[in-house]
């Protein structure tokens, strides 16, 4: 769609009840260039703007929509905003054309405030891309939720209720938390990436899941190194932070772990040390080799 097309496709809309309420002009170039032409969505954030093929024109697939509806009847309208409220850049929100239909399709989820945060973190968002590769901030905000589900991983399992602690954070299954980080990174081409968080996930449910369930009370597991090279990983290979925040994030862990093995052996618990080279991985199960 032209700026010439999109301008008249706004101007039947004020012809069908909307009259005075939507954005001139010069509020959608506002809207749409101080978000860079990119979604506002924090999880999409796709541009909105691409080349057509075979010609020297350009495809737009975004659009300024209200956060309080224009119109009676539609998502989060407000009878008590006045005409030029309305169609004001305040009340405006650069999305492409999927998430704006999402938004307002499903208007109780996505109420006025939300929108109007992922406006303003949006903003601050483009502004930074001056400083940073805007590819590797993608890449560590869809990485964040796996490496946060992975550092709440406690690194002592053991029986009982502490087993189900170190598989769920916050009350999703860490299981899914990967499954959906690798899917999501899959989906944004980070394939490399993806396939190691894959790894890490299978690690963990065919390699050291089968060794947790089968500890006898009282016996407590020690993935620690495990735990810590995973993390590794993910935050100097993937996400490509520095070696110094890494082990600030050691340090941590190291006495948090001392701390948690103290207490336990203190209780008269044995801690049994992970050796992962012993576990043989397979998609459909896992096996020890003979000793």
């Amino acid at each position: 769609m032209t700026e010439s097309t999109e301008l008249r496709w706004h101007g039947r809309m004020n012809q069908r009840g909307r009259g005075g309420r939507e954005f001139d002009r010069e509020t959608i170039r506002k809207l749409r260039e101080r978000v860079a032409y990119i979604c506002s969505y924090p999880y999409c954030r796709r541009l909105t703007v691409h080349l057509q093929t075979g010609t020297d024109d350009v495809v737009r697939t975004g659009e300024a929509a209200h956060i309080l509806g224009a119109a009676p009847g539609s998502a989060r309208y407000d009878p008590g905003m006045s005409n030029e409220e309305c169609r004001s850049f305040r009340n405006g929100i650069w999305l492409c054309n999927i998430c704006a239909r999402k938004v307002d399709v499903d208007w109780r989820k996505y109420e006025p405030d939300v929108l109007r945060r992922w406006k303003e973190d949006t903003e601050v968002y483009v502004e930074s891309l001056s400083t940073q590769d805007s590819r590797l901030r993608q890449l560590r905000a869809l990485v964040a939720p796996t490496l946060s589900a992975l550092r709440y991983l406690t690194a002592l399992p053991g029986p009982g209720p502490n087993l189900d602690q170190t598989y769920s954070a916050g009350g999703l299954p860490i299981s899914r938390i990967f499954l959906e980080g690798e899917q999501l990174l899959f989906e944004n081409s980070f394939e490399r990436e993806a396939g190691t968080v894959l790894e890490i996930a299978d690690e963990l449910e065919y390699s050291i899941r089968p060794v947790c369930r089968r500890l006898m009370d009282p016996q407590y597991l020690d993935i620690s190194c495990w735990k810590n090279d995973v993390v590794k990983k993910l935050m100097i290979d993937v996400m490509q932070f520095s070696q110094q925040a890494y082990e600030r994030y050691l340090r941590r862990e190291a006495q948090l772990v001392k701390a948690f093995r103290q207490n336990v052996e203190e209780r008269g618990y044995m801690v049994v040390p992970f050796n992962f080279e012993r576990v043989s991985l397979f998609r459909d199960g896992w096996s020890e080799p003979n000793r």
